[in-house]
């Protein structure tokens, strides 16, 4: 499996830890206690946020998450990506990596929704 880049994004890129792609300006960690195969120049930034899961076969337990704190990453992740290019990971890539990746499509939606809508009161 190799790095997904995020749907509405040029630079942001999501997957497993060991899938970081070359080049990459940014590298933010899901799990405080994983790290990417990151290019050497590139700034680890660490936003640890509860897995949901509890194992396999455990129910989901999104109680453990704190909605916000996705929220808050999710922005420091669209806010960094027009800086440089971002990779973003947990210890798998999935779990975490798949909430944040929704909330960061979510954003960037919303954003070419607002963009769409003032271009149209522009040109009329």
């Amino acid at each position: 499996m190799s790095a997904r880049q995020v749907e509405g994004s040029l630079d942001i890129f999501c997957g497993h830890p060991s899938k970081c792609p070359e080049g990459m300006t940014f590298v933010v960690s899901l799990d405080e206690g994983t790290y990417a195969k990151a290019p050497m120049r590139s700034t680890r930034i660490v936003r640890h946020i509860p897995n949901p899961f509890r194992g396999k076969g455990k129910p989901i337990d999104m109680s453990v998450i704190d909605m916000n704190e996705v929220a808050l990453t999710a922005h420091m992740i669209v806010a960094l990506s027009r800086v440089g290019d971002v990779f973003f990971h947990c210890r798998m890539g999935r779990d975490r990596t798949g909430i944040v990746k929704d909330a960061i499509e979510e954003i960037l939606a919303r954003s070419r929704a607002i963009n769409h809508e003032f271009r149209r009161e522009v040109e009329a």
